[in-house]
């Protein structure tokens, strides 16, 4: 049985990669304001650039993801049993899944390909899109617990698993 829900490591993992950026961007800013300190406005402008190229291109997407995912996993607890799923104590058993679509970045899917031109949220952010034989269907995201899709495949490999890859992995619909 394996079990998954929010919580704050979840969160640190998911957040993780911003942190380091700015941390960069902290140092960044520490030696370009010991490089300036006689050109005070050519290090606000360049300050200015950089702060806002990590809050735009950095931060901002991984916080729309989080709120995003959040929007439709805050209050759920998954457990994974042999031969079922079980959401906040309704059991769904294997059988009653059709497929499970999983939405991610093309990082998520080649590991070996990140890099240095990988986004804050590529690796972290992704999830499952569990379809049901009553025509339900079931959001699992990624702030679950980072390997709720490996586990899902290694609990449950006879299920259809479709890889789908999205530049921004936001959850639509309801």
């Amino acid at each position: 049985m394996k079990k998954y829900r929010m919580c704050y490591k979840n969160t640190y993992l998911l957040f993780q990669e911003a942190l380091i950026d700015f941390i960069i961007l902290v140092f960044t800013t520490v030696f370009l304001w010991y490089f300036f300190e006689d050109e005070i406005e050519l290090f606000v402008v360049i300050f200015v650039i950089l702060f806002s190229v990590f809050v735009g291109l950095i931060f901002l997407p991984v916080l729309y993801l989080y709120e995003n995912y959040s929007k439709y996993n805050k209050n759920l607890m998954v457990l994974f049993h042999e031969n079922s799923v079980v959401i906040n104590d309704e059991e769904m058993p294997i059988s009653e899944i059709i497929d499970v679509n999983i939405y991610g970045t093309y990082q998520l899917f080649n590991k070996n390909d990140g890099g240095i031109g990988t986004l804050a949220y590529n690796p972290y952010f992704y999830y499952l899109e569990i379809n049901l034989k009553a025509n339900r269907r079931i959001i699992l995201s990624s702030i679950l617990g980072q390997s709720i899709k490996d586990d899902m495949m290694s609990y449950y490999p006879k299920l259809n698993y479709k890889n789908n890859i999205k530049s921004f992995p936001k959850i639509n619909g309801s």
